[in-house]
This record gives C-alpha cells, structure tokens and sequence, in this order.
C-alpha cells in the first residue's frame, strides 16, 4: 500500500480504509507537523491540530480534485485552515510576537525517500519564488493573513493601515500569485 499515490490513498481513506489513512500519515506527519508548528508553536496545540487534520481526512465529505492542483497542496489548505480556525478560537495568536519578515520554510525530512525530498525542494523553491513577486506591502499582508492566522480587521490594525487598503492589497496579491503560478504551469 505504501506505493499508492496519494490519489489512490485518499480514495480508500473515503471509503474508511484505517490503513491507507496511517500511510497518509507516516507520509504527512512530519512535513504537516512543521508546517503547523511555525504558525502556532505551542506543541501541545500542534498535536491537536495534526489530529484535527487526521480526522477531517477521515471524515470528509469533500473530496480531493486532481484537475486543481496536487493533493499536497489541498491537504496543507485544510491543513492551514484548521490551523487558522483552532489559533482563532484559542485566541492566543494575539500574544504572539510578528515578524513581518517570516519567510515560509518546510522542515528537511529526515526519512531517506527522495520523491518525499524533491518534493519539499520543489514546495520551498516554489513558495520562495511566489513571494518575490510580490511588493513588500502584499507580502506583509500574506504573511499575517495566510501564515499568522490574522483576520484582515487584525491585519489592518497591526500595519496602521485602512482595512480597505489591506484587502485591495490582499487582492492585488492573490491576483500576481495566480498570474505567476499560471506561467509557471504554462512552461511545464
């Protein structure tokens, strides 16, 4: 089972197959722990998230579309926003220190499989990319939006800047991010 694509896992994980989920998992872990302990370092927290991750996979609905991107990518959406909705509840994202500056890093993986390896080579080099694109003022925006937790009223506040001028920047952002990942998919 471990030689399933993750496409053929996640169909298998739908119809309540525990061991295709555990080799999501064994697959996942480590790269969905990093990812969601850099934007909410309290450990104990981290590993409810992972769980709360775990279980959506298991009871979902929706579905993964091949047509819309890779499954890593859909995973780390639900993956940021559970994130997101536990830091929002908890409220503790309000004693954190930001670093308007943060850049976005995966965690090496110490397992010897080199798809595992390329892939998170290719997530870093792509996100790095992504970010150059973008004016100081849209990655600020990303940065608190998307990886801090913050909602835009809070983004707003922490720049000392119009809510309105944080969601045309906001916008204006996305907008650059879909043009280069559309160029990007285009030379492929």
């Amino acid at each position: 089972m471990k030689e399933m694509t993750d496409i053929e896992l996640f169909l298998l994980v739908k119809s309540k197959n525990k061991e295709a989920l555990e080799v999501l998992y064994d697959r996942y872990i480590k790269l969905l722990y990093s990812f969601v302990h850099k934007m909410c370092p309290d450990d104990q927290l981290t590993k409810d998230i992972l769980q709360k991750i775990f279980i959506r996979l298991w009871t979902t609905e929706s579905h993964y579309d091949a047509t819309r991107g890779l499954f890593t990518s859909w995973l780390f959406t639900v993956a940021r926003n559970i994130t997101i909705d536990v830091i929002r509840s908890e409220r503790k994202h309000l004693l954190a220190a930001i670093d308007i500056d943060d850049r976005v890093t995966i965690k090496e993986d110490d397992s010897n499989n080199p798809e595992m390896r390329l892939l998170q080579s290719l997530k870093r080099e792509e996100i790095h990319k992504s970010l150059k694109h973008l004016s100081q003022e849209q990655r600020s925006i990303i940065t608190l939006t998307y990886w801090k937790g913050y909602t835009l009223s809070e983004t707003a506040k922490l720049l000392n800047i119009p809510l309105g001028t944080v969601k045309s920047r906001l916008h204006q952002a996305l907008k650059n991010l879909r043009y280069h990942f559309q160029q990007e998919e285009e030379v492929l």
